[in-house]
């Protein structure tokens, strides 16, 4: 039951007399979320009436338009601090985020949920052998990548996306992976 004084969430004041818009009027009725003609309500929970094959057929052709939000972070940072010198897009092996040509240096921004961050990561509660072999695979093709670019005298930088959260931290680090191949 709810209490005589009104509590705020998002613009709307919520009390035992009701529910009043108290900031945008021409919302008033986000709230009132309706299931598509797809789904089927089982007591409040949702079930999708496609079949498991057909779904992940669907899903499977959904393809990545890339880690925008921390590749764009990045971005920003790199501009902020007038570091220059980087291309993105490279024909290179494993697709780097950003590439220092003249200095051969690979950088990869790396989600911390996709590539199984030791500090981020949590498993989701469903399909969990599905998401094991999933981010292990990940991890294990960042090796491969890793390795075959080393060979070809590349250095190679993996960032993760907790890393971009502490500025200093991550534009210390890049330029001393510039200095250290400036030198060599």
């Amino acid at each position: 039951m709810l209490s005589n004084h009104a509590c705020q969430y998002h613009g709307f004041a919520f009390s035992s007399s009701g529910i009043k818009n108290s900031t945008a009027p021409q919302f008033w009725n986000f709230w009132r979320w309706k299931p598509t003609r797809k789904m089927v309500n089982l007591g409040g929970r949702f079930m999708d009436t496609i079949s498991r094959r057909k779904r992940s057929e669907v899903m499977a052709k959904v393809r990545s338009s890339g880690n925008a939000s921390t590749e764009l972070k990045a971005l920003k940072l790199l501009r902020a601090h007038k570091i220059t010198g980087w291309r993105r897009h490279l024909p290179l092996v494993g697709k780097p985020d950003f590439v220092f040509p003249a200095f051969r240096i690979a950088v990869f921004i790396d989600g911390c949920f996709w590539h199984g961050c030791p500090r981020c990561y949590r498993a989701p509660k469903s399909s969990r052998k599905y998401w094991s072999t999933k981010v292990e695979r990940n991890k294990r093709r960042d090796k491969i990548v890793a390795r075959s670019l080393r060979h070809s005298g590349w250095t190679v930088l993996r960032i993760r996306e907790c890393e971009l959260k502490k500025t200093d931290l991550f534009i210390r680090r890049l330029t001393r992976f510039l200095v250290k191949s400036k030198g060599s």
